[in-house]
């Protein structure tokens, strides 16, 4: 309308994927009605071809993550624990703390490291492992939570 004019197109087009995530196209426009300023136009046809190449994010991220996570901060804290269960459960505590970008619980060295930006609330994040039902080298979890865990979480001796 910003023109004056109406144009209609017919398009037909035609891809090839070849191997690599290479791709071959062609397409025609062929215009089928062309009005502009109450003047009909002649037609006139484009002919196009191209080749392309794809690619995959899913393959780049996991490179930018790995340049990313180098950059952060990383810290080391004792958090107890004694199964896979547990592992999942310090791992998505961990996250819950703002600026937490990467953590990973070992079931081994009962160490959770964390990659982070700028500060790390470190009393918050001990706070929400107790409250979880996880000791850590600030708070011990109070009786009522820690026995609320699963059985094949229970990790105090005494139990």
């Amino acid at each position: 309308k910003a023109t004056g004019g109406t144009l209609v197109n017919l398009q037909p087009r035609i891809s090839y994927l070849l191997p690599q995530n290479f791709s071959l196209m062609t397409s025609l426009n062929y215009p089928i009605y062309r009005n502009i300023n109450n003047l009909q136009l002649t037609n006139s046809y484009l002919f196009m071809f191209g080749v392309s190449k794809g690619f995959s994010i899913k393959k780049i991220k996991p490179l930018m993550d790995h340049v990313l996570l180098e950059s952060y901060t990383e810290n080391s804290f004792f958090v107890d624990g004694i199964c896979g269960m547990c592992k999942s459960r310090i791992e998505d505590v961990a996250y819950r703390v703002k600026g937490v970008k990467w953590a990973e619980w070992n079931l081994d060295t009962k160490q959770l490291n964390v990659k982070f930006e700028d500060v790390l609330n470190t009393e918050k994040l001990s706070k929400l492992l107790a409250k979880a039902g996880h000791d850590n080298w600030l708070l011990s979890a109070k009786e009522k939570v820690y026995n609320t865990l699963y059985s094949c979480c229970k990790y105090r001796t005494d139990h």
